[in-house]
């Protein structure tokens, strides 16, 4: 399973994020860093994880779809996040 970084701003409907947050939970989400960035899991690639999110934007919509290589750096997360990002990444 690849971890992967999603980030995104969602401008003028309460209605578009929470179904980004649906959607994002059902696809794995396992965790999320600021109100606009969340890690998961899954075997889908970067462009299927985007097709698959795509439909929950309006036009002006933002949306950053990252696998992540395994090497990774951080500072001041809560001890569960932490564990969470070793177990997926090692550090």
């Amino acid at each position: 399973m690849a971890v992967y970084i999603v980030a995104y701003e969602l401008f003028e409907n309460s209605t578009r994020h929470q179904r980004l947050a649906q959607r994002l939970q059902s696809l794995g989400a396992r965790w999320t860093l600021r109100d606009h960035v969340c890690f998961l899991t899954t075997d889908l690639t970067a462009s299927e994880l985007m097709d698959r999110l795509e439909d929950c934007l309006a036009e002006n919509d933002e949306l950053f779809v990252a696998r992540l290589s395994g090497q990774a750096a951080w500072a001041g997360l809560h001890r569960a996040d932490s564990e969470w990002l070793r177990s997926y990444l090692g550090r």
